[in-house]
Order: C-alpha cells, then structure tokens, then sequence
C-alpha cells in the first residue's frame, strides 16, 4: 500500500511544471479551462461590446475639450482609455478568440479615426480637415492606442503560455539517466562530472 502524499510529492517532483501537494509555490498554476466554442449569445455580447466601445469614442471625443476652470482636463480620455483596456479582455472571456477580443479596441479606434478625419461640415467640396494643433487629440489616440495594445498583448502572451503549459502537462516526464556504478563504461557520465 502506498501512501497518496508520498506519490503526490513524488510526482510533483518528477514533472516539471506540475501542481504541488500543497497547491502553492512558484511552479502551481491555475487549473487550465478548456477552450469552449463560444455561442450566439456570446458573439452577440461581443458585437455589443463593439458598439459600446464606439459609443464611448463618441462621447469622449465631444467631450475632450473639457476645462475645470481655465485648466484643460481631458479627462473623457484617460476614461476611454480605461475601457479600451477592459473591453477585449472581457471579449476574449467570452469567446476565447483574440480576433474577437481586437474587434472591440478596433471598433473605438476606427470611430475616433473617422470623427478626426471628417470632412469639414458636410460639404464635399471642401477638403478633409485633421485636429493636429490639439494636444487633446494626440492623449486621446495615444491613450486608447497603448490601453488597446497592451490588453491584447497581455492576452496573446496568456493565450501562449496556457498553450505551453498544456503541452507541457501533455509530455511525458524526462528522467535522465544515472548509473547504477560510476566505474561502468557503458554508461557516460552526465556533462556536469568530466
């Protein structure tokens, strides 16, 4: 008969990367989910999460040159930023998809690329007209840029190191091999003893 906790710290020792008894330290990891195709519902909440993120570009952009006296605070950017931050990681809950968590970072930036380059007025005749004298503009493009990228890297390197942590559950233990006498030929020493 042998005894659970032995075999359990045994083979937490024999796997790298493997949960310990004890369920903490540096090698333990969250248990993996396995990815699941996402729904109606959920591509639904995703196109809606698009939509929000828009409306939100919208609003921040009227609401940019707001002052708190004679002192700008453009305070609708760093608010759009936030939720640019936040929107793909909830898509990507979600979906499991990175294409679908990008598509709500998208979204804002597109709006707020079509509301800097609009035409001015709605005379087509006329030339199309840039916000380039405002700092505003550049902390708002800026903002959601970085806020964008970062939660999709932050994502996509989650995403890789789920996979390696899957691949590696998945292979088998290497034990190297140790000889049972030093002084046999047949068997090389390790690197670590020449």
């Amino acid at each position: 008969m042998t005894d659970p906790a032995a075999d359990a710290v045994t083979d937490a020792v024999s796997r790298p990367g493997a949960r310990s008894a004890t369920g903490s330290g540096p090698d333990s990891a969250p248990p993996l989910r396995e990815p699941r195709r996402p729904g109606a519902v959920d591509r639904l909440l995703v196109a809606g999460s698009c939509l929000v993120g828009g409306y939100a570009a919208l609003l921040a952009f009227f609401f940019l040159p707001l002052y708190v006296g004679s002192f700008p605070l453009p305070v609708s950017a760093l608010l759009l930023a936030g939720l640019t931050w936040l929107l793909p990681r909830v898509a990507y809950r979600l979906t499991g998809s990175l294409a679908a968590a990008a598509a709500p970072a998208v979204s804002v930036f597109v709006v707020l690329l079509v509301l800097l380059i609009w035409p001015a007025g709605f005379n087509a005749g006329r030339p199309i007209q840039i916000h380039l004298a405002q700092w505003r503009i550049f902390l708002l493009l800026g903002s959601v840029a970085l806020a964008g990228a970062a939660a999709l890297g932050l994502l996509w390197g989650d995403k890789i190191a789920a996979q390696v942590r899957r691949e590696q559950e998945q292979r088998p233990p290497v034990i190297p091999a140790v000889p049972d006498d030093p002084a046999d030929p047949a068997v090389e020493p390790p690197p670590a003893a020449r």
